[in-house]
């Protein structure tokens, strides 16, 4: 899946309450890099009385926190952002 994920950032965070499993919900929020490019998401799925208009912008505003928090310690020159796969299966031989 390549295309650019710094487009959709004003897009985040993004919530569904009708997704595959009924009765299901959920919340993602994106994790960029110190150059804005987008290496990660961070979401929480629930029950869909769980996750309501209520409590919904509680839940995204700790995942944005976390999100940025997340984002001011990512190191840009990690392979492992770049190739996860490759850099993936180097630590663990024979899992693809």
């Amino acid at each position: 899946m390549r295309f650019s994920w710094t487009a959709l950032k004003d897009r985040f965070p993004s919530a569904q309450s009708n997704g595959l499993i009924e009765g299901m919900a959920g919340v993602a929020v994106p994790v960029f890099d110190s150059t804005g490019r987008c290496v990660a998401a961070l979401s929480v799925g629930t029950l869909a009385g769980r996750l309501n208009q209520d409590r919904l912008p509680t839940v995204v505003e700790l995942l944005k926190k976390e999100s940025k928090l997340l984002s001011e310690n990512i190191n840009p020159f990690d392979p492992t952002l770049r190739r996860p796969i490759q850099n993936f299966a180097a630590v663990n031989p024979g899992v693809r």
